[in-house]
């Protein structure tokens, strides 16, 4: 109730000052996607708009797409979800995400080849302990962690490392068997390791039997008075 009301304030004060606006509620108690950090996130950008990459990512990128053709263009009865599909389906989605680089002084051929964003020198797995299904993950652990490794700060003047990060083989919701790799960690700094591995092992919870879990998208507030 409260994500809804502060999700309405925004939404009225984006409406106040003349934009139209809406917002999307979304459940962020696991994390979103599979990978966490800056290369390796534009690596699931990339799949993503290749018609690829992890479910729930496709489903709030999509929700989140067509919202704003929505808000840009409204037009009753227009299916704008099909519309965000069509321009990922045929590669237009892609191709203008890869003027969008180039624009910014990027090289747009790491949307045909993503060995030329950067890559890490040391990396480490996270085991499963035991059989079973992943109750719960704190997704708050998992983004100190990845800090951790060098893809955000935990200091103003920490460096950036662009190829630091994590990949999520297992996440909330999922059935896991001992022995398997949970995730991977990747830094410049091999020294790094040992702390985030630590780190990102306490977000993990365990159960014997599968959890229900909550639906992605909670809620979708728009200006008072439109739905």
């Amino acid at each position: 109730e409260d994500a809804v009301k502060l999700a309405q304030t925004m939404v009225d004060i984006g409406e106040g000052a003349g934009r139209r606006t809406a917002a999307l509620v979304t459940d962020m108690d696991r994390p979103l996607g599979q990978c966490i950090g800056n290369a390796i996130e534009i690596t699931e950008v990339i799949q993503l708009l290749k018609g690829e990459g992890p479910e729930d990512l496709r489903e709030l990128c999509f929700a989140l797409s067509s919202e704003l053709l929505q808000l840009a263009g409204p037009e009753s009865g227009k299916n704008y979800q099909a519309l965000v599909r069509q321009a990922v389906a045929s590669g237009k989605a892609l191709d203008c995400f890869a003027q969008m680089v180039e624009a910014q002084g990027g090289d747009p051929w790491i949307t045909q080849d993503i060995s030329l964003l950067p890559q890490p020198k040391y990396s480490a797995e996270i085991i499963a302990p035991q059989d079973g299904w992943i109750s719960q993950m704190d997704t708050e652990t998992c983004g100190i962690a990845s800090s951790m490794l060098g893809a955000g700060r935990l200091k103003l003047d920490d460096q950036i490392q662009p190829s630091a990060g994590i990949r999520l083989h297992r996440r909330s919701g999922e059935q896991v068997k001992k022995g398997e790799t949970l995730a991977e960690l990747y830094t410049d700094d091999e020294a790094l390791l040992p702390a985030a591995k630590a780190k990102l092992a306490s977000a993990y919870v365990f159960a014997e039997e599968k959890t229900e879990s909550k639906a992605l998208i909670l809620a979708r507030v728009y200006a008072k008075g439109n739905s």
